[in-house]
Formats: structure tokens, C-alpha cells, sequence
């Protein structure tokens, strides 16, 4: 079977129904929901699709999104504050059963600046995650049942307050909303209208290392 290469991203087309399977090693999400929209212009009416998401594509967004500074996530001071600070660095993205889960760890300090150094408790370090369930809802795909583990200590509110304020928004996927968007940008450049008449994402499966989002779509063309 011929496939044919956009990007780092591989789209196999087959006869009767189109399965596309996108293995999405660059980190752009927004690439892939413009993939599926772009195969739905040219796909039949009805369609069926397959969406492989790589953890290492959902890494690499995180990091461009998230931990943008050397790597950390800031939730107190910065790189120009060497004795009060707490971030989150090291992420990683994995499955645990049917849940996904984005592991960090976390380091902070509480000392005051003094002239010979800083003055204070010593650094803590500790790894933290939030999980949950993959689920497609009211079009958007989310953490369904999330989960904070943080050990017990003069950090935990901190960080269970940054992951419910910051991180948790930023891992949901307005999938619908981008799909529409694309078919809008096609037909713009077209003479054509085109109506996304059912969209649907009946199963998200965790694997071990790739999100797989298997869903369908009726596309009409005016």
C-alpha cells in the first residue's frame, strides 16, 4: 500500500471506507486536526477514521505550551530567582490501565537572599502527576475522572492548585471546533460549501505509547 507523507505525518488511504492512521511525531496538534478535516474534503461522504497520536507528539506540545522556560513550568519565580522558587520540569507522558497520565517533577525552595547565598530550607524535590480518562464530549476531547497525586507535604496545595488552574485547561482538545474550522478555510478557497453533518468519536484507547481516536463523519458538499 502507497502511503503518502505530509510532514512527519503518513496517511493511508484504503478503498470503500478511509482509516487514517497519523502517527503525529511533531509536537503540532493543530496539524493533526487539519489533517482529518483535509481528508474529510476529500474523502466520501460518509467517513470513518483512525488517529494515532504519539505520547512524544503530546510531549513536545506540552513543552511548547507549558514548560516554555529552559524546559520548567514556572509556579513561583523564574530563572532570575535562585533562592524562592517552584516549578515543574521533567515531563513525561504515559499510560497507566486506560488512563493517561503527564508526570513531573517538582522542585522548590522557600529561602530568603542574603548576602553570602541563600538563607532558608533546602531544596525539595518530588515527582507529581494528574491523570485521566480520554473522553470525547460536546466535542471536545478531554480528561474525564482526573487525578492529582501529590505527596503530602508545604507544597501540595500549590501544585494541586496549578495543575486544576493551569494544566488541567490547557489537556483538552476542542477537536469539533478545529475540524470546523479547517472545512471553513477549504471551502473558502473553493466554490463550494461543505456541511459536516455528523461527527462523531465514539472510542479513545490508551496504548502504550500512542493515544488512538478512532471516530466518523458525514460530510456534505454544496
Amino acid at each position: 500500500m502507497r502511503s503518502t507523507v505530509y510532514s512527519e505525518a503518513s496517511i493511508e488511504p484504503k478503498l470503500h471506507q478511509r482509516y487514517v492512521t497519523m502517527h503525529a511525531s511533531l509536537g503540532f496538534i493543530r496539524a493533526c486536526f487539519t489533517v482529518i478535516a483535509l481528508t474529510f474534503v476529500a474523502a466520501p461522504a460518509h467517513s470513518t477514521m483512525r488517529l494515532d497520536i504519539a505520547y512524544s507528539a503530546l510531549l513536545k506540545m506540552l513543552h511548547q505550551q507549558i514548560y516554555r522556560q529552559q524546559g520548567r513550568a514556572y509556579m513561583q519565580g523564574g530563572p532570575g530567582s535562585p533562592c524562592t522558587y517552584a516549578y515543574l520540569d521533567q515531563p513525561r507522558v504515559n499510560p497507566q490501565n486506560q488512563r493517561l497520565a503527564l508526570t513531573s517533577q517538582f522542585v522548590g525552595r522557600a529561602a530568603v537572599a542574603v548576602s553570602s547565598g541563600c538563607l532558608g530550607t533546602d531544596e525539595s524535590r518530588m515527582r507529581v502527576s494528574i491523570s485521566g480518562v480520554p473522553q470525547y464530549k460536546n466535542g471536545v476531547i478531554i480528561l474525564a475522572d482526573p487525578r492529582i497525586a501529590v505527596p503530602e507535604g508545604p507544597y501540595a496545595e500549590l501544585i494541586r492548585n496549578y495543575f486544576a488552574a493551569t494544566l488541567a485547561p490547557l489537556l483538552r482538545f476542542p477537536l469539533l471546533d478545529e475540524v470546523r474550522n479547517q472545512l471553513a478555510q477549504a471551502g473558502s478557497q473553493t466554490p463550494y460549501h461543505f456541511d459536516l453533518r455528523q461527527f462523531d468519536i465514539p472510542s479513545i484507547t490508551v496504548h502504550p505509547d500512542r493515544l488512538r481516536i478512532e471516530g466518523s463523519a458525514n460530510l456534505g458538499i454544496d
